[in-house]
């Protein structure tokens, strides 16, 4: 699988945009991943046919110390290309901000949208060559 380093991920929640308001202290806000223990790469078997672009959707319980536990791909698009399983591997031993899991009900779950994307070639640095004598 191609290196994270290589594969530019972007990762949102299946919520969409933040609030443009603060919302009531009651009221649960998304989670957001702020430390990702895996590594989010990019599936091979995406690669190995051409596509450049795939989304999985996750969901996983959120621990009072704010651990994303029992994870489970919801979807994934397109279908059978990894996505799902790249996303599961990308989320082990990740956390949401701490914030966010003070106001978060125990055990609650949770929906997180991971967009892979691979960066243009055009926009990715060249190495320079040291063959040359």
């Amino acid at each position: 699988m191609i290196n994270a380093a290589l594969a530019l991920l972007v990762a949102a929640l299946a919520y969409g945009q933040e609030p443009k308001a603060a919302p009531p202290s009651d009221t649960p806000l998304p989670p957001t991943v702020v430390r990702s223990g895996g590594a989010f790469t990019f599936p091979e078997r995406a690669l190995a046919r051409g596509v450049e672009f795939g989304v999985a959707t996750l969901d996983c319980e959120i621990t009072p110390s704010g651990a994303l536990t029992d994870c489970r791909v919801v979807s994934e698009d397109p279908v059978g290309f990894g996505f799902g399983q790249a996303a599961l591997s990308g989320v082990l031993n990740s956390r949401i901000s701490p914030e966010t899991a003070a106001r978060t009900a125990p055990e609650t779950r949770s929906s997180f949208r991971i967009v892979f994307r691979l960066p243009d070639p055009d926009s990715v640095p060249q190495q320079p060559n040291n063959n040359s004598q």
